[in-house]
């Protein structure tokens, strides 16, 4: 197994930072039951605590169907395989 560089790790990179953007929370933070942010959206996604992956500078103030959408979005970018995560394109026209 090689580690290049692949549009598929740029996609992963991407749902990192838009994990980053919609939590505002540091990608690893050892506070958290789930250190990795990947790890940790998709265990709070599974409780449904959508207010704690939220940005809490936003005080609430956000479109809960577009915050799905994006999270779903990100989650499906950080994938751990890389078969299952979508093709730039495919992310683009989301």
């Amino acid at each position: 197994q090689r580690n290049w560089l692949t549009e598929k790790s740029d996609v992963y990179s991407l749902g990192i930072v838009l994990l980053e953007m919609i939590t505002n929370r540091p990608v690893i933070q050892q506070a958290r039951e789930k250190p990795h942010i990947a790890e940790w959206v998709g265990y709070m996604l599974t409780k449904g605590d959508i207010e704690s992956i939220m940005d809490s500078t936003l005080s609430g103030d956000y479109d809960s169907s577009s915050v799905w959408k994006a999270l779903e979005l990100a989650m499906s970018c950080v994938s751990p395989s890389s078969m299952v995560r979508p093709s730039m394109s495919q992310v683009v026209s989301e």
